[in-house]
């Protein structure tokens, strides 16, 4: 492999990306968020860009939230290269399975895909502390994108996670943050820590399971096919889930009590990112990494925000549907937030027996937080 041309490549533009609000256009109107995007877009004077196909994989179905992403990253790329370069995107696992997207871009059979941390177990033991329970107060989807891409630019094991597995993480990107969902809407009226929970099962998975185990809780890992009729027929008493989830998942029809935490309304959330092949990313010019990067960021944003407005809108129509939600407020959340510190132990402990610095990696996180909320006041 070449050595990588800046592993910081293109931090600050990101951020800055980031930090903006996107072009004023219709929530999913890919076609014109792409063309004020690409008019703004400053191509390196005197860079001519050369001719390249990118393979991108997306095993997310098409019009969902992340396929919507990954298309908008094309057509920025495409756009702004006057289609020089070209994007030939696949959508829902057409390319691969999703479980072998990692395996297909760390061997070079696409060039860029879309992958979710915990898909695969042992590949992302590091990212899991995205995925962990929150230990503190958290900001939106779009306030949780900042603070991920700030932490992999900042913390270097984060992105060297992916490159000893011949990966380059693109962006990160956050889901919206989990509430705990009931079909026994008595039985979620009856929370308030989460010893209340102890000798009932729910769906989780990683570290988490093991904290709740420590509470008497049973956590459970199931695939999404099976969310529905799990809750449904009380195989599982709460699920976590985010309010699109819910939404695409058809999980509000056999959801009638709902567990929102603190001023995020969430407990956790889960994590993805776009990854390109790292021999691929070395042989990029520097132009090219800095335009895909600014794809990507763009992509992510336009999820995010999506996903923020989605959440606000179905919780309003869940409401109205009579639907009851018991808030833990945020001078409540300490249990709360020492379950996620149970959690961080064990990841810790984890990452500690790999020789890795955990307390630099987990502070590194921390700082972050505190950097948005700082910025944020």
């Amino acid at each position: 492999m070449k050595k990588i041309t800046s592993l910081m490549i293109a931090a600050a533009m990101v951020v800055t990306m980031f930090a903006a609000p996107l072009p004023a256009a219709a929530a999913d109107d890919i076609e014109a968020i792409a063309t004020e995007a690409i008019a703004e877009y400053e191509t390196p004077e005197g860079y001519e860009w050369p001719e390249l196909t990118l393979t991108v994989n997306d095993y997310n179905v098409p019009g969902s939230g992340p396929a919507l992403a990954t298309q908008l990253a094309c057509k920025f790329i495409e756009g702004v290269t006057e289609g020089k370069i070209k994007c030939d995107a696949y959508y829902g696992g057409t390319l691969v399975e999703a479980t072998d997207s990692f395996a297909a871009c760390a061997e070079g059979l696409c060039d860029i895909t879309f992958y979710l941390y915990t898909l695969n177990s042992g590949v992302s033991t590091i990212h899991q502390l995205f995925t962990n329970f929150f230990t503190r107060e958290m900001p939106n989807m779009v306030g949780m994108l900042e603070i991920m891409n700030d932490t992999i630019n900042t913390v270097p094991e984060f992105r060297e996670e992916f490159m000893a597995q011949n990966l380059y993480e693109i962006v990160a990107c956050p889901t919206g943050s989990s509430r705990l969902q009931f079909n026994d809407a008595k039985l979620c009226e009856s929370i308030k820590t989460p010893d209340d929970l102890k000798g009932h099962i729910v769906q989780s998975d990683g570290y988490n399971t093991t904290a709740w185990a420590n509470h008497g809780v049973s956590g459970i890992a199931m695939p999404p096919a099976d969310w529905y009729t799990n809750l449904d027929r009380g195989v599982v008493d709460a699920l976590a889930m985010n309010m699109p989830g819910c939404k695409d998942f058809g999980l509000f029809d056999v959801t009638n009590g709902y567990l929102e935490f603190g001023n995020n309304g969430g407990c956790m959330q889960s994590a993805d990112g776009y990854f390109a092949n790292l021999d691929k990313w070395n042989e990029w010019d520097p132009e090219v990494q800095d335009l895909i990067t600014a794809a990507f960021a763009l992509g992510v944003k336009f999820n995010c925000e999506r996903d923020d407005v989605a959440t606000i809108e179905n919780t309003e129509s869940e409401k109205a549907a009579g639907k009851y939600f018991n808030t833990i407020p945020e001078e409540d959340m300490q249990p709360w937030y020492d379950l996620g510190l149970e959690s961080a132990e064990l990841w810790k402990a984890d990452l500690e027996a790999q020789g890795i610095d955990a307390d630099a990696v987990y502070d590194g996180y921390m700082a972050a937080i505190d950097n948005w909320f700082e910025e944020n006041k």
